[in-house]
């Protein structure tokens, strides 16, 4: 009789463009064979997560991101909204986007099975989508508020699921999964970065958001305690998951690494963040290794 092997779920956290990181998680995993039964991701993990759960073709994704690269990107998903009293961008070019990456299947259809979470933002409720298109799901878990219109889908108004859970650990055990690896990009507090702004309003940008020192004289300004406070939070929830997947991978990036102007100007930064992913996901591998022969 042969010995079972242990179901290995996957859960991929948020974290805006620290998300690169989990391609590179992606890519050593799959690099090393290790076999992932079930995924779970909410915003940006929701985005690799139901990628890789559609088409298990890592290298696919990463040239995808790479060749478009977030400028291209970022133009085409610029679609105004006619009306933006929910939100100024319509979501579209977002979803198109993300259609070109998983070709319109359906749940039903995935090669790993996937659930996403968003957010009702009517209840608050959190909302585990894992039926139907999953190019709907993913927008809708990835739906930053204000920025993006909410995604009218089974009856429910919804909005980026970093709201309620950015690391839905409780997806990979409704699952039933023997082994939990969860990766968090937000684990715990990271260092605030500078605001050094547009060279050309660097005094106005210094007004509003304070100088290269800013956070070691002052510490924090009216927009970054508005940030902050969020950042807390989620860290907090993060944390709480975090602690009950059994492999646990943090890739260490500080906000100054991975802010959205210098992902837009660079592949390099991109690839950087990456590369960070799989550095966190190596040093992980004997761990995993390990349970699964524990397990079999």
């Amino acid at each position: 009789m042969t010995n079972k092997r242990p179901k290995i779920g996957l859960v991929l956290g948020s974290g805006g463009t620290r998300g690169f990181a989990h391609i590179g998680v992606l890519k050593i995993l799959h690099q090393n064979n290790i076999p992932i039964d079930f995924i779970a991701g909410t915003s940006i993990g929701a985005l690799f997560g139901g990628a890789y759960a559609a088409t298990k073709n890592i290298e696919k994704i990463e040239k995808a991101f790479l060749m478009h690269g977030w400028i291209k990107g970022a133009f085409k998903m610029l679609d105004p909204a006619l009306s933006p009293h929910r939100g100024f961008l319509e979501g579209n070019g977002v979803e198109d986007f993300i259609y070109s990456l998983v070709k319109g299947k359906e749940f039903s259809d995935l090669k790993i099975p996937f659930s996403c979470v968003a957010c009702d933002i009517a209840t608050g409720r959190e909302i585990e989508l894992s039926s139907g298109k999953i190019t709907q799901a993913i927008r809708a878990s990835l739906s930053i508020p204000v920025i993006f219109k909410p995604v009218h889908l089974d009856n429910h108004l919804l909005i980026d699921g970093d709201i309620v859970n950015p690391l839905p650990v409780n997806l990979a055990k409704k699952a039933d999964c023997d082994i939990i690896i969860a990766v968090s990009l937000t684990d715990k507090l990271v260092s605030q970065t500078s605001w050094r702004g547009v060279r050309k309003m660097r005094n106005v940008w210094k007004k509003i958001f304070g100088d290269r020192y800013f956070w070691k004289k002052q510490r924090f300004n009216l927009l970054s305690v508005m940030a902050r406070r969020h950042t807390i939070l989620r860290q907090k929830i993060t944390q709480m998951y975090l602690e009950q997947a059994d492999v646990k991978i943090t890739p260490r990036i500080s906000l100054k690494s991975a802010t959205w102007i210098k992902i837009y100007n660079s592949r390099y930064n991109m690839k950087r963040l990456i590369k960070i992913g799989e550095e966190a996901a190596e040093k992980a591998l004997p761990e995993i290794k390990k349970l699964i022969s524990h397990n079999t």
